[in-house]
């Protein structure tokens, strides 16, 4: 499972090239996204355009925050946790998620497109509870913690603005909403697009 997210953020830091207008009509590319909302983290996903009209996307969001459950006199033991790398209780929301939608250009030389996407997601919650004050100095901090996973379904509306520059490289905005019975998360991503082929 560490594996997996140490890789995700690899591919996040060393791609950087990216495409925005598909040369052909149909397109298959990796798209990479940061995100700011309530929550905070980075999203990819394998999108497939079909005659640059419609669009599907696979895709894994990971976003973290400071947990409301957290004691307000919480506080961490920075030297003991640099040490013995131990780690900070944060939430965190995990969305496996397909989405669809239409490509709309905005510019008849489709150098400015709107994709309206929807979809659904499987949605993994991995939250700190039970805190116990720790009076052990190689704790990490002032208290003790239990993560608690919850599982949920998620409604995924995913608007975005593409933005290619030159053949080779673009950038893309979008806002992101995502419903379930857990939470409501909001927010917008910046991101880039890399050709598969």
């Amino acid at each position: 499972m560490e594996c997996r997210k140490y890789l995700i953020i690899f591919l996040i830091l060393v791609s950087n090239t990216v495409i925005a207008q598909s040369i052909s009509k149909n397109a298959l590319y990796l798209s990479q996204e940061l995100n700011f909302g309530n929550y905070l983290g980075f999203n990819l996903g394998l999108n497939y355009d079909f005659n640059k009209r419609q669009s599907v996307k696979a895709g894994y969001d990971l976003n973290f925050r400071i947990p409301r459950s957290r004691p307000k006199d919480y506080s961490p033991d920075l030297f003991n946790s640099l040490i013995q790398g131990v780690k900070f209780p944060y939430e965190q929301m995990q969305t496996w998620q397909l989405t669809v939608g239409n490509i709309y250009n905005l510019r008849n030389d489709g150098s400015i497109r709107l994709k309206l996407s929807f979809g659904v997601g499987y949605t993994t919650f991995s939250e700190p509870k039970e805190w116990q004050e720790s009076q052990d100095d190689h704790t990490g901090g002032n208290y003790t913690w239990e993560n608690k996973n919850r599982y949920t379904t998620s409604l995924i509306i995913n608007p975005k603005l593409e933005i290619p520059m030159t053949s080779n490289y673009g950038v893309s905005i979008s806002p992101v909403l995502h419903l379930n019975r857990e939470i409501f998360y909001y927010g917008i991503s910046l991101g880039q697009l890399l050709l598969m082929d």
